[in-house]
């Protein structure tokens, strides 16, 4: 149904659960539904172990934040639930990041400006001295020029234009370091 996204992250995504059968009681506060009898929810606890068990870091994700490593700070800003997160650490991003911000840990969502100062704290950083990643429009482009934060558009997808304030729109975050070493070479 229309706006299910968005039920789900603020059911599961901004507090802390033990697990998903907690967090399916969380979605069912938020949703004012119930699951229905104990085999459905068994099927969608099921269902969630299967897809996280599944999720893989897009093949550009690790190299270009290798390549940015030491010459700037990076961070994770993240609507995200607070279990199944073991796939972090165990893709080799713990050790490279500076600041891992998420939505659970921190009680908002994207695009609540309010994350992204968070953020911007956690790194040590003025908002506009920071540089936001993102695929959606909504939630990573505009909650990060609400911010005071520039914000490049990853439109994996294809081209997209991004909304005023959108420093640029790349398809692939390999193009991030070209980018941001033109940027940082001046005007061209």
């Amino acid at each position: 149904r229309p706006g299910w996204r968005k039920i789900l992250e603020r059911g599961m995504m901004r507090r802390p659960f033990l697990g998903v059968r907690e967090a399916l009681a969380g979605l069912e506060e938020e949703s004012g539904r119930t699951i229905g009898p104990p085999a459905r929810r068994d099927r969608l606890v099921r269902q969630w172990n299967e897809a996280s068990a599944a999720t893989r870091l897009y093949e550009d994700a690790l190299p270009a934040l290798l390549e940015l490593r030491g010459r700037f700070r990076l961070g994770v800003l993240s609507n995200t639930q607070s279990f199944d997160l073991d796939f972090i650490g165990s893709r080799g991003l713990l050790p490279i990041l500076d600041v891992l911000c998420l939505s659970c840990h921190e009680g908002r969502l994207k695009p609540d400006p309010a994350l992204f100062a968070s953020a911007a704290r956690q790194m040590g950083l003025p908002p506009a001295a920071i540089l936001m990643v993102g695929d959606s429009l909504e939630d990573d482009v505009g909650g990060a020029i609400a911010a005071g934060m520039r914000a490049v558009h990853l439109a994996r997808g294809g081209p997209a234009c991004g909304p005023a304030g959108a420093t640029a729109s790349i398809g692939s975050l390999t193009g991030l370091s070209f980018l941001l070493s033109r940027e940082s070479s001046g005007p061209a």
